[in-house]
């Protein structure tokens, strides 16, 4: 009878800890996006809004604080397809296909508009503007609008790709209907969608 009681209880204590241990393996119906957006010198920008998409649904969005801190929060589901940084004098930046179940800490550097950028990071600009348009076009904005907001952005970094990404630039002033670049002063502010 006392090796019976025994087995039981060993059964009981295995069932419960599986138990449990399931439990504490299911999804999450929250999780976090948190980060920092800086400069180029790794400087916090305050007042960089930091948006996160699911396909071209906006789920969650933030406005940087304190050295460039922010938090978003979403409910767990598909993949977030866009996470978006904006800042009045910045290209816009864009991180593409981050788990929708799984928390995140991104600190994400962000250019100035006009900037010396490398190959790389020109590609990523041209991507992130590309990626903003389709955005705000799926949202209702119009092109006018979209381009108002970018259309600076989209001509300084045009204007210094090297010879290789020249096609890629024509493409995307043709997308945003860039004939001159819509800010010729450098100091015109310039709106944030």
């Amino acid at each position: 009878m006392r090796r019976t009681t025994k087995t039981i209880g060993i059964v009981v204590f295995i069932s419960a800890s599986l138990f449990g241990l399931r439990i504490a393996l299911a999804d999450k119906d929250q999780y976090v996006l948190k980060g920092e957006a800086l400069d180029e010198s790794n400087q916090g920008l305050d007042d960089v809004l930091v948006r996160i998409y699911r396909k071209d649904q906006k789920v969650g969005e933030d406005r940087t604080k304190n050295g460039g801190k922010y938090t978003v929060s979403y409910t767990s589901g598909d993949t977030i397809s866009t996470i978006r940084y904006d800042f009045t004098g910045f290209n816009p930046a864009t991180i593409s296909d981050v788990s929708g179940k799984r928390d995140h800490t991104i600190s994400k550097v962000l250019h100035p508009v006009g900037s010396n950028l490398a190959r790389g990071e020109l590609v990523e600009a041209f991507s992130s503007l590309q990626a903003v348009y389709f955005i705000d076009k799926a949202g209702g904005a119009k092109t006018a609008d979209v381009k108002l907001a970018y259309g600076h952005a989209v001509w300084v970094t045009s204007e210094h790709a090297p010879t290789e990404l020249r096609k890629t630039s024509m493409v995307l002033k043709e997308l945003y209907e860039l004939n001159s670049d819509p800010y010729p002063h450098p100091e015109a502010p310039k709106p944030q969608m």
